[in-house]
């Protein structure tokens, strides 16, 4: 009988060791994801505003603009591609952008930051060059971001 409780009592010991480690694991996991949803979070409104100047400058283009398009017909197509990006980044600030992993979430950015490459050097004067210069930017504002 006594051999019975010492083994009960070192299986609940056991048992309650597991339950705290397991407790602590899944705690530092949950920080990590949200660090790098964060991280995310963050970069999805640094290109925000990239996207923002582009669209301001298409919109009410002056002397000084950097974004000039190569066809003022299809300003209210490009406008429009513009905020349907914008619409797109926004969801990365949201609660359900925590529910993808990573790699969905990397994808989905590539995506989107490949179409604006692609809208840059196909519509825009000099678009092959404000393309390298805006990727040479976000790619700073990343890796500073993961500094962080």
């Amino acid at each position: 009988m006594i051999d019975l409780l010492s083994v009960l009592l070192i299986v609940a010991i056991v048992a309650f060791v597991l339950y705290k480690n397991i407790n602590k694991i899944t705690k530092k996991l949950d920080m990590q994801d949200s660090g790098s949803h964060e991280l995310y979070s963050k970069y999805a409104s640094i290109i925000q505003e990239y996207i923002r100047k582009i669209r301001k400058e298409i919109e009410s283009p002056n002397e000084d603009a950097k974004y000039i398009l190569l066809d003022n017909t299809q300003t209210k197509q490009i406008t429009n591609s513009l905020s349907d990006m914008l619409r797109k980044l926004v969801f990365f600030e949201t609660l359900l952008a925590k529910q993808k992993s990573d790699s969905e979430i990397e994808e989905e950015l590539f995506h989107l930051l490949s179409s604006l490459d692609k809208l840059l050097k196909e519509k825009f004067k000099n678009g092959e060059t404000l393309a390298d210069e805006l990727r040479d930017k976000l790619y700073d504002d990343f890796n500073s971001l993961k500094r962080n």
